[in-house]
């Protein structure tokens, strides 16, 4: 059998490629801030961080949960999903962080957010959605 943590990457690097090619590489990149208003993601990016918390969370919690219940495929991953929702957290900040930089400097030349990073930042999100379904199925599944 293969290991979860395995399938997990595996999943996400076939997503990123997926969208990386899916998505159009002729931009130059893309923008974050929307509306043209300078820092607008932010408002954005509080959203992101409470769902992405919140599943955080319930998956260490219902990790806990089936791990006492001696459920180990259910466990494992409701604990990739919270690895994964901390992963995200920390991707999208950085990505924000390194976007402001290239923005909003004029000294920087670099595409602020290239199609490579956005394509990864969501098959992390999506992944972790996907993950987050699969330890809810298996948790229902082996609940007898």
């Amino acid at each position: 059998m293969i290991p979860l943590p395995l399938v997990a990457i595996a999943l996400t690097v076939c997503v990123w490629v997926l969208l990386y090619f899916i998505l159009p590489n002729t931009a130059v990149s893309w923008d974050m801030d929307f509306g043209g208003e300078p820092k607008s993601f932010l408002f954005l990016h509080g959203l992101y961080a409470m769902i992405f918390r919140q599943v955080y969370w319930v998956s260490a919690v219902a990790c806990g949960a089936m791990l006492w219940r001696g459920e180990i495929m259910a466990a494992e991953m409701f604990g990739t999903t919270a690895f994964y929702a901390v992963v995200f957290q920390l991707w999208l900040t950085n990505r924000y962080e390194t976007y402001l930089q290239r923005k909003y400097r004029k000294d920087v030349t670099t595409p602020p957010y290239p199609t490579g990073p956005y394509a990864f930042t969501i098959s992390l999100g999506v992944s972790t959605f996907i993950f987050f379904a699969m330890a809810i199925g298996s948790a229902v599944a082996a609940w007898k």
